[in-house]
């Protein structure tokens, strides 16, 4: 497995740990588990994102998913701030 998500918090803090090679497939598969955590709660969490056990990744693999989080349950004003942080 290339990432680990769970809960330091539970329904309050999320940790994701990238480790080894990224590619776009394992981003997605991350960013996919990421989702379904996310799901879980109906108010604004933290995520702490680790990126520090990646080894190497393939060129532009963080430009490859445009849309990392799915909005659809997610409220206007947290839609709002989670673009502004995408584009950091």
């Amino acid at each position: 497995m290339a990432h680990e998500v769970k809960w330091l918090k539970p329904g309050r803090l999320l940790y994701v740990s990238y480790q080894g090679h990224q590619t776009p497939e394992a981003l997605k598969a991350c960013l996919n588990d990421m989702a379904d955590q996310l799901d879980t709660v109906t108010y604004p969490v933290m995520i702490l994102i680790n990126w520090l056990e990646v080894t190497d990744s393939e060129p532009r693999v963080l430009q490859s998913q445009p849309v990392a989080i799915p909005t659809h349950s997610i409220s206007t004003q947290w839609k709002r701030q989670w673009s502004i942080c995408n584009r950091c």
